[in-house]
């Protein structure tokens, strides 16, 4: 997937999270715009719970197989390994 899709999708007023799901199954939510790092070749996703700032989920726009709505009663997935 295109790293341009993730930028439009962060950028959307208003802010719709979002649920991404990639190649080996593992999913992710991006719940604030501001806890995702976009270019075109890598991505990293800022832990908004993690009040440091030290954990991260680093991932490839070219792993994404897709990208849905986020459940509102969803919580914040685990850390992808």
């Amino acid at each position: 997937m295109k790293a341009g899709i993730l930028q439009r999708l962060v950028k959307k007023a208003p802010f719709e999270p979002f649920t991404i799901s990639f190649r080996n199954g593992e999913r992710l939510d991006v719940r604030h715009p501001e806890v995702l790092w976009i270019s075109n070749a890598i991505c990293v996703l800022r832990d908004p719970a993690d009040e440091e700032g030290t954990s991260w989920q680093i991932f490839f726009p070219i792993e994404i197989v897709s990208i849905e709505p986020a459940r509102r009663n969803r919580r914040a997935r685990a850390k992808r390994p």
